[in-house]
């Protein structure tokens, strides 16, 4: 169990606590930092470094850059009225299409009139995406019916290159300028601001075993007049929502159990350790309470009785599928009219600019880079890794994260053996 304080939440009482736990078997704790600094010993896990050359290198999803540290699943801490549904294997509803539909988009609203407080300030970062819409949606849905004071203070928040369409969907749903913010340069400029994220397993993504510093919700962690206002916020989001009906669950990793039951063990393997749960342990550390619609037990219960056979893309369109095409138009009609913004071909994270200065100030002369880069022949990379404007994916990129953990904790006296 936790051995580092334990902050619960309120949601935990009806949604799973997603936040990432780090064994370095002293203690458990949501701080990959402080996981290191208290770890007996602590040696690099070469694997990291090599996994930008060798596709086949990627650690499994329960490793971290260090080999007396792995990721736990967080089932202890799941409540026990739903572990049930995580010791078994469930049967699908037999129930049709617009039945199951209505039964998640109902239990969006129940979670949300759940969990909402009028008198806090509610932060949600949007983008031009199903999900985000899916939420801003049923918040207006039901400010229609318990009015605006029930609503109280909200900030829907969208980084470029999103912004049009984030508009037309504000418009769309009668949100007043003032309920939303557009992020410029000047907000979001500083993504390799030294601290951020360290407390996280900073970064480890499915790609090359580091996520970017430079995902969008860095960027917007990082905006001025969030960053010192992160206790008062309560965050409402839907990351992790497409995972639950885009596509079938995946199958079981049979070399790490989660739990029992066959789908929820695919998701956890999948999605718990390897991509946006390290966002959610970023909310869960900061903010003073966050809710997912996705991560409600009985939206998950949802998810894995919902059959396969519903959860497919529409005319091979990627960026929606039948099901979340349906809940958003079932709960604002023709909100899926706007546009959807395929931003994967676009530069969501900072500019060329940033990247290089990020690059050579904190990555090129960083201690990491000198003690390692010779014994482990790194590549040098010139320039970012944008020839075809996506994620930044080069060698050095991938490494620049690592290298501002591996500094940190030389500068805290911390040895690391390689």
């Amino acid at each position: 169990m936790l051995n580092y304080p334990y902050k619960s939440s309120p949601t935990f009482e009806y949604t799973m606590p997603m936040f990432i736990l780090f064994d370095n078997g002293i203690s458990v704790t949501t701080d990959f930092y402080r996981s290191c600094l208290e770890s007996k010993t602590l040696t690099l896990n070469v694997d990291y470094l090599n996994v930008c050359k060798n596709i086949n290198s990627i650690p499994q999803s329960f490793e971290t850059p260090f080999k007396e540290i792995k990721i736990v699943s967080p089932y202890p801490y799941f409540k026990d009225e739903y572990k049930h549904m995580f010791d078994n294997d469930v049967q699908e509803y037999d129930k049709t299409f617009d039945e199951c539909v209505d039964i998640v988009v109902k239990q969006i609203e129940e979670d949300i009139l759940r969990w909402w407080n009028p008198n806090r300030l509610h932060v949600m970062f949007h983008s031009a995406g199903n999900d985000s819409r899916m939420v801003s949606a049923m918040i207006n849905k039901i400010r229609e019916t318990e009015g605006n004071d029930w609503l109280g203070e909200i900030k829907f928040v969208c980084a470029k290159p999103e912004q049009k369409e984030f508009v037309s969907i504000m418009k769309h749903l009668n949100y007043k300028p003032e309920q939303y913010v557009l992020l410029n340069k000047e907000h979001n400029s500083n993504v390799g601001y030294r601290h951020y994220d360290l407390e996280t397993k900073d970064n480890l993504s499915e790609a090359c075993a580091f996520a970017s510093f430079y995902t969008v919700e860095t960027n917007l962690l990082n905006a001025a007049y969030l960053r010192e206002n992160w206790k008062n916020i309560d965050y409402i989001g839907a990351t992790l929502f497409n995972y639950l009906f885009s596509y079938p669950i995946p199958d079981v990793n049979p070399d790490y159990v989660y739990c029992k039951n066959n789908k929820l063990n695919g998701y956890l393997d999948k999605y718990y350790a390897r991509t946006a749960s390290k966002w959610v342990t970023t909310l869960y550390n900061r903010c003073n309470d966050y809710l997912l619609i996705g991560n409600g037990y009985k939206q998950l219960e949802n998810a894995i009785k919902t059959p396969n056979k519903y959860k497919v893309t529409i005319d091979n369109n990627k960026l929606t599928d039948k099901m979340r095409y349906a809940i958003s138009e079932k709960i604002s009609k023709h909100i899926m009219q706007i546009p959807l913004f395929e931003y994967v071909n676009n530069i969501w994270r900072t500019t060329s600019e940033d990247e290089i200065t990020y690059l050579d100030n904190l990555y090129f002369k960083s201690k990491f880079y000198s003690d390692l880069s010779e014994k482990f022949n790194f590549v040098k990379d010139a320039k970012p890794g944008l020839s075809d404007n996506t994620h930044m994916h080069n060698f050095s990129q991938a490494m620049l994260p690592l290298a501002m953990l591996y500094d940190k904790l030389i500068e805290s006296n911390k040895k690391i053996d390689v």
